[in-house]
């Protein structure tokens, strides 16, 4: 996938979280927020893939994860998220106690509906929710 694709789909889970949200769906909602910050990070990621070149093979591996805080490492953003977790105490909450606990195992088990609202205010809040944040460390197009 192209770092634009993963950019639409990055977009796409975040209004359907919102939309699952408001139909009380808990779990769908909470699963798509948490994948959202995901394709988030793999669109960044995708971005540093050099044209006519074979990647490393276990940097590739590694790539195919789920789990949030190994892509922020891969993506090149841990001083960033450290700066800003030390500059803004909500979005260090949301991040810390919210969406690095996402695991995309929960699309096979039940989530609450506080646990499902928190998730999506932690990814999608204009001020402090990760998804913003991920989006202005999007590398543009070239």
């Amino acid at each position: 996938m192209t770092d634009l694709q993963l950019k639409e789909l990055a977009r796409r889970y975040e209004i359907d979280a919102r939309v699952l949200l408001q139909a009380r769906r808990w779990s769908s909602s909470y699963y798509l927020a948490g994948y959202a910050v995901e394709c988030a990070l793999k669109a960044r990621i995708a971005a540093f893939m050099k044209p006519r070149s074979i990647p490393d093979k276990e940097w590739l591996h590694s790539v195919y994860t789920h789990r949030l805080k190994d892509l922020v490492a891969i993506a090149g953003l841990g001083r960033e998220l450290q700066n800003m977790r030390s500059l803004n105490a909500q979005f260090r909450r949301n991040w810390d106690d919210v969406v690095v606990k996402w695991k995309s195992e929960i699309r096979y088990s039940g989530v609450s509906r506080t646990l499902a609202q928190e998730m999506f205010v932690a990814v999608a809040d204009v001020q402090e929710g990760v998804l913003p944040w991920l989006k202005s460390h999007w590398l543009p197009q070239i």
